[in-house]
């Protein structure tokens, strides 16, 4: 009888090592894949296309059917022909990536309901929300977010328990709120959503950028915009394009964002410096911005109409050769061109150009300088 007893205790004793062993194997697989998730997306971020390609086979082998891969493998296309638009020969490929990942996501979420999850889901469908955005498919991009609405009010719950979801719910409620008062003509078709909070949105975003996994980037992107461009607070912003631009020194677009962040703190002696790096880039989107920039420096700091006159209207020429979306820069380049033409005493070359910023405008700052001249 002993004898027995001392079996079956050993066999539980052994029963117990391996289940806690297993675990043990699943937690550090589950932890080397996040770790390696975050380096392909840093890789991405840094444009360091075969240190991320070698990160995703990694991916790949240790979980296969995993959403994110698919994801990564889209976002490498985002960042490789930047700025992506409808008619990049990548765009299909791009699209179809995102429709698979979410298909993953959701295969995922229904075998197993789990915050990790319905991160992923939501994490597609933000991405297909984008990508509406960028085709101006407003229709298409309302679809999408009635699809991607229960998926945010499940994050609303879990995001202390699962911070990368704060990145989201921070979106959602500042833009819920600043969307209406940019365009207003949106108003009538946001009421079905819940409303947000621009304060909240903000704060929520600072928890997304200190305490996500791997959306962290991603916040301290949207947090500097939106002090630059939303709450003019330039010096807020400057301290989340300046982190992005030393971690990241590949990329042109942190690089960009930096630079126009010193000009509007009129720091314009390190602007100009930081500025060369973008005027020596191949890609027409950033000389086009390299160029707004330099006609800045030359109107605003030197106070030389003329030459800065040529910059702003070379970029204008600039912008008609791009098929991506130029707005902002465009916008910034007709503000120039009519501030000097006001100054010229030429109001009715002043207003056409005012008119122009006003119709490629998309923050705030430029719309505002635009309809306080219009509306004299």
């Amino acid at each position: 009888m002993f004898e027995v007893i001392n079996k079956i205790w050993w066999w539980s004793v052994i029963l117990v090592l391996s289940i806690i062993n297993g675990n043990a194997q699943q937690l550090n697989q589950e932890r080397q894949f996040s770790q390696l998730e975050k380096k392909a997306g840093d890789a991405i971020y840094n444009l360091d296309f075969a240190s991320s390609q070698k990160i995703i086979a990694q991916l790949q082998e240790l979980e296969p059917e995993h959403p994110v891969i698919s994801l990564l493998l889209a976002y490498e296309i985002y960042w490789k022909c930047f700025p992506l638009h409808p008619d990049s020969p990548q765009y299909f490929q791009y699209k179809n990536l995102i429709d698979e990942g979410l298909d993953k996501a959701l295969t995922q979420y229904k075998k197993k309901d789990t915050p990790e999850t319905t991160f992923y889901v939501l994490s597609a469908h933000n991405f297909l929300l984008k990508y509406y955005d960028d085709e101006k498919n407003l229709l298409a991009a309302l679809r999408e977010g009635t699809r991607t609405y229960p998926y945010l009010k499940m994050g609303l719950k879990l995001k202390e328990e699962y911070p990368d979801f704060y990145l989201y719910t921070g979106l959602y409620k500042f833009y819920r709120e600043q969307y209406p008062e940019s365009y207003p003509s949106l108003k009538p078709l946001v009421w079905m959503f819940k409303g947000g909070s621009i304060e909240e949105g903000i704060y929520e975003l600072k928890k997304a950028a200190t305490l996500g996994r791997i959306v962290t980037t991603e916040a301290k992107k949207y947090l500097g915009i939106i002090y630059l461009q939303y709450r003019n607070q330039p010096d807020s912003s400057i301290v989340y394009f300046e982190q992005l631009k030393n971690s990241y020194p590949n990329n042109d677009y942190f690089q960009m964002l930096y630079t126009e962040n010193l000009l509007n703190l009129e720091k314009y002696e390190d602007a100009k410096k930081e500025n060369k790096f973008l005027s020596q880039s191949s890609n027409p989107y950033y000389q086009l911005s390299a160029g707004v920039f330099s006609g800045i420096y030359l109107e605003k700091k030197l106070k030389d109409d003329r030459k800065a006159e040529t910059r702003y209207k070379a970029s204008v020429e600039i912008s008609k050769q791009l098929k991506a979306k130029t707005n902002n820069y465009l916008a910034n380049a007709y503000a120039g061109l009519a501030r000097i033409s006001e100054r010229a005493g030429n109001n009715k070359e002043a207003n056409y150009y005012y008119k122009m910023a006003l119709k490629y405008g998309e923050y705030d700052g430029v719309k505002k300088e635009a309809r306080q001249f219009l509306e004299k």
